[in-house]
C-alpha cells in the first residue's frame, strides 16, 4: 500500500472545485454555467473529477447566481474547513489519475502552478466576467496557481479572495498544457483525446444492457447499449474505428450510420445521416445530418440535414434546416477565432463553430471556419456567410444588428423549456437575467 494510500485511510479529504474567473476565457458557455459542467469526452468536467478523488467529498464553489441551480454547488459562505483537510482546485483544469495523485501530495500551503496559460499565449481570456465588459481582453505573462492545499487563515467570502489565496500558494508543483483549459479550441483538443479513452474504458467496465435491436453493426464488441433503446431497421453501428456508447433511451432511427467514437448520454433522437467520428451528445438532443467530431451539451436540436463538424454546442440550440458550418480553411492553414475584436490562433487545421446555449439559426445558416455565437443569438439576416464574431444576445446575426430584447429572449425561451418538459424556475430567469447584463457589459440585476 503506497504512502497516499494509507494517508487516505485516516485522514478525511476534501475537494472544492471552485469557478475560476479565468473561465472568462470560455464564453459564451460560461455564462451560464461554471466551467466544471462542460462536456469534454464521456463526462464533464465534474463528472471526471468525481469519478476520480472517490471516495474523497468535493464541493463545486460557484457564484451566487450558479448555485441555486444545483444543491451540489455551495457559496463562499457555505464552506466548512472545520474537518480535515482541504485541496481547492480550479475548474480550468482537466484532472487524471497522475494529477490527483500529485495533488494529493501537495505539503499543507503548496500549490500548482501554469505559466503558459489563457493568462498569455494567445489564447487570452476575454469578456466581462471580471468587470471587463464587451470590449475587454487581459493577458498575463506570469506563472498562475490553479490549486493549493490547506485551509486559509480567515473565511473568504468571494471568488476573487479565493484566486487570490490560492496564488499565494509556497511551494508550487508545475501543470502543462495537456492539463489546463486555455480557450475555447481547447474544448475540441480535449475532448478530440479524451473520448476514444473514456470510450474504451466504459465498454470494458460495463456490461451491455440489451442489444443492437434491428439494425447493423460493425465490430459488435465495441457497442454499449443502454437499457431501453430503440435500433431501427437500417440504421448501421460502424465501431470499426473507435466505441459506440447509446446511453438509456437513445432512439436510432433508419437510415443512421453511427461512426465510432460515438457516445450518446441518453433520451436523444437520431434521425438519420451520418452521426459521430468523436461525437459527443448530451441529454434529449435531435440530431440528423452529417456530423463529425463535435460536442452537443444537451437538449440541441438538428433536425434537418446539414453539416456540423469540429463544434461545440452549449444548450438550447436550434440550428434551421440545413445549417452548415465550416471547419476547415481553403488554404488548409490554422484557424483563427475572433471574439470582439480580438484575434486568437488555435493551432489547429480543423475547427468548426462555437455556439453558445440558446442560439437559433434560420434555414440556410452559414458559417464561417472558427465562427463564435454568443449566448441568445438568433440568427436570421440576410448575410450569405454570418461573421465569425456574433456578440451575445444578437437580434438579427449581421454585424448592423440590435440586441435581442430581454422580455422577448425569457418568453421565447420558457416555452422551449418547456416542449421538452424541463421545468421553468425562478432560478433559471434569474441567472439569465445575471448573465444577460453581465454579457452586456452592464450591472448584473
Amino acid at each position: 500500500m503506497s504512502a497516499v494510500d494509507k494517508e487516505s485511510r485516516f485522514f478525511v479529504r476534501t475537494w472544492i472545485l471552485f469557478d475560476d474567473p479565468a473561465s472568462e476565457c470560455l464564453q459564451p458557455f460560461t455564462w451560464v454555467r461554471p466551467a466544471s459542467e462542460l462536456r469534454i469526452g464521456m463526462e464533464t468536467l465534474l463528472e471526471r473529477w468525481n469519478r476520480l478523488v472517490h471516495p474523497d467529498p468535493l464541493h463545486v464553489l460557484t457564484s451566487d447566481s450558479f448555485q441555486p441551480l444545483d444543491p451540489e454547488r455551495i457559496t463562499c459562505e457555505e464552506i466548512d474547513l472545520s474537518d480535515g483537510d482541504v485541496i481547492w482546485v480550479s475548474d480550468l483544469i482537466v484532472p487524471n489519475e497522475s494529477l490527483v495523485a500529485r495533488l494529493r501530495e501537495l505539503p499543507p500551503g503548496g500549490g500548482a502552478s501554469f505559466a503558459d496559460s489563457a493568462f498569455g499565449d494567445g489564447h487570452a481570456s476575454v469578456g466581462g466576467a471580471s468587470g471587463g465588459g464587451r470590449d475587454s481582453a487581459s493577458t498575463s505573462t506570469s506563472s498562475t496557481r490553479m490549486a493549493r492545499r490547506g485551509a486559509p487563515p480567515a473565511r473568504l467570502t468571494s471568488l476573487a479572495q479565493v484566486r487570490e489565496w490560492i496564488g499565494a500558494a509556497s511551494d508550487s508543483i508545475e501543470l502543462d498544457a495537456t492539463e489546463v483549459i486555455r480557450g475555447l479550441a481547447d474544448l475540441l483538443r480535449f475532448h478530440e483525446s479524451l473520448l476514444p479513452r473514456d470510450l474504451e474504458r466504459w465498454v470494458r467496465d460495463n456490461e451491455p444492457t440489451q442489444g443492437i435491436g434491428d439494425g447493423a453493426a460493425y465490430n459488435r464488441s465495441d457497442i454499449w447499449v443502454g437499457q431501453g433503446c430503440r435500433i431501427d431497421h437500417g440504421a448501421v453501428l460502424d465501431a470499426r474505428e473507435g466505441p459506440i456508447v447509446l446511453g438509456p433511451h437513445t432512439q436510432v432511427f433508419p437510415h443512421t450510420w453511427i461512426r465510432g467514437p460515438f457516445h450518446a448520454v441518453g433520451d436523444s433522437h437520431l434521425l438519420g445521416g451520418r452521426i459521430g467520428g468523436g461525437t459527443a451528445l448530451g441529454r434529449q438532443c435531435r440530431v440528423r445530418g452529417e456530423v463529425e467530431a463535435s460536442v452537443f451539451l444537451g437538449y440541441d436540436n438538428k433536425a434537418h440535414d446539414g453539416f456540423v463538424g469540429h463544434s461545440y454546442l452549449g444548450e438550447w440550440v436550434n440550428l434551421g434546416a440545413l445549417t452548415t458550418t465550416s471547419d476547415l480553411k481553403n488554404n488548409y492553414g490554422t484557424v483563427h477565432l475572433e471574439i470582439r475584436g480580438r484575434k486568437i490562433d488555435t493551432g489547429s487545421r480543423k475547427v468548426g463553430s462555437f455556439l453558445g446555449d440558446h442560439v437559433k439559426t434560420r434555414i440556410g445558416t452559414m458559417l464561417n471556419t472558427g465562427a463564435v455565437v454568443g449566448l441568445g443569438a438568433n440568427l436570421f439576416s440576410g448575410d450569405a456567410v454570418f461573421p465569425k464574431w456574433v456578440p451575445d444576445f444578437s437580434w438579427g446575426g449581421s454585424a448592423q444588428s440590435e440586441s435581442y430584447a430581454l422580455e422577448r429572449f425569457l418568453a421565447t425561451t420558457r416555452i422551449v423549456m418547456g416542449r421538452r418538459q424541463v421545468e421553468w424556475t425562478p432560478a433559471i430567469e434569474a441567472m439569465l437575467r445575471a448573465a444577460y447584463h453581465a454579457s452586456m457589459g452592464g450591472p448584473i440585476a
